[in-house]
């Protein structure tokens, strides 16, 4: 089994100094396949050498909250992350989590916690982002993937060295490439949204919701993102 890193860390390199920060639907699965990859010499599989299943976030590497990783550890490394824009990564929680995988159904969620928030199971994407605090209290995943840019970045974009936008990710991958002096390939992702879902999916008042939950990344993100026109 492929042990990699301590609850306590971000996605690292240690023989390269290099160190990656995720966030939940900004390619985290597929960058941490590749670096895996970097690191063991050998490709990425979904099972152990004993058969067992190999999971990339839960074996590899968590994606932590930003406070929960010592900061002073990483004093001389390489601190890259990647970055996307705050209300079409949070859409794609929506679809993949919500349309996809169904997690807001009736197997996954407790009816008598959904009954007290006053919620509806599987909800369509306007009712969703009307009440995306309520269900983020409803259900784990949900948290875990709509946790804002703050919670994995900190409020400081400043801590890193270099920071790549999602349309940028072949810069990423040749940076990871020339750091480390490997042929660095960026896996196809098994995990992304098959449901394609906007704004204009939305009634104004769920935009108007969503734009609200955003607030704060954009304006961490301001020099890479701006707010959409509703």
């Amino acid at each position: 089994m492929y042990k990699f890193f301590s609850n306590a860390s971000a996605v690292e390199l240690p023989a390269h100094r290099l160190v990656f920060f995720a966030a939940p639907k900004v390619a985290s699965s597929s960058i941490k396949k590749m670096l895996f990859e970097i690191h063991f010499g050998k490709p990425y599989r979904e099972r152990n050498p004993d058969g067992s299943k190999y999971k990339i976030h839960a074996d590899f590497s968590r994606t932590r909250r930003f406070l929960e990783i010592p900061q002073d550890k990483y004093k001389g490394w390489t601190k890259i992350t990647l970055l996307r824009d705050p209300v079409e990564r949070v859409i794609s929680a929506y679809a993949n989590r919500v349309i996809d995988l169904q997690i807001l159904s009736h197997k996954h969620v407790d009816p008598e916690l959904m009954r007290t928030l006053g919620l509806r199971l599987d909800p369509d994407i306007s009712y969703f982002m009307k009440n995306i605090d309520k269900y983020r209290v409803l259900s784990r995943p949900i948290w875990h993937h709509t946790n804002t840019f703050t919670e994995f970045l900190g409020h400081d974009l400043g801590y890193f060295d270099h920071v790549f936008k999602f349309d940028e990710l072949d810069r990423l991958v040749g940076f990871i490439s020339a750091h480390t002096g490997m042929n660095a390939v960026l896996p196809a992702s098994t995990n992304h949204s098959k449901t394609r879902k906007s704004l204009a999916d939305m009634e104004l008042e769920a935009r108007q919701s969503l734009l609200t939950y955003c607030a704060g990344d954009y304006a961490l993100l301001k020099a890479y993102y701006a707010p959409p026109r509703l």
